[in-house]
């Protein structure tokens, strides 16, 4: 492989970087950026939106998730990106440590958060509280607006996306 260009724009561990594509699906390219678009994600909570012609500072930076994220994916034809991460403002601590499921637009704009689903599990049938799933990974359908969340039970949830603003979730 060629080097294109080094892009360091994260001060903290990489967990993920894809190519973003710009159109399909019905939705138009970015005019600015058709094709160029490199989206990194960093272990601190960052999301970087960078333009592969220009290496250096990025383009756009998104505070994804508050305190960690671990996972990223790219729609092969639309602007999307999913990310797992922190919940960053999130309500208890406990959706914090386990994560939640945001999915972006192309330019970085947060398009939905899916919070993991709580389930019964030994404890909560015993009274103790009901357990929440952390997401595990994620990853889009080749062809269509779906996403499928991995969960740590080893459950696989499907969802269809939006180019809509959503919240989805459980408890």
């Amino acid at each position: 492989p060629t080097t294109l260009a080094l892009h360091r724009t994260h001060p903290a561990r990489i967990v993920g970087a894809r190519i973003v594509n710009p159109g399909g699906v019905g939705v138009a390219a970015e005019p600015t950026h058709p094709g160029f678009l490199l989206a990194t994600a960093a272990a601190n909570g960052e999301l970087h939106l960078s333009d592969l012609r220009k290496p250096g500072e990025p383009i756009r930076r998104v505070e994804a998730h508050g305190s960690w994220m671990s996972r990223l994916a790219a729609h092969p034809l639309a602007p999307l990106l999913a990310t797992i991460g922190g919940c960053g403002s999130a309500k208890t601590e406990k959706d914090d440590e386990v994560g939640v499921v945001r999915v972006w637009s192309g330019d970085g704009s947060l398009l939905s958060t899916v919070h993991a689903p709580a389930v019964s599990t030994a404890g909560s049938m015993a009274g103790g509280p009901a357990a929440s799933l952390g997401p595990t990974c994620v990853a889009f359908h080749p062809r269509q607006l779906m996403l499928g969340i991995g969960l740590s039970n080893g459950s696989v949830t499907c969802l269809g996306c939006s180019m809509q603003q959503t919240t989805t979730g459980g408890s």
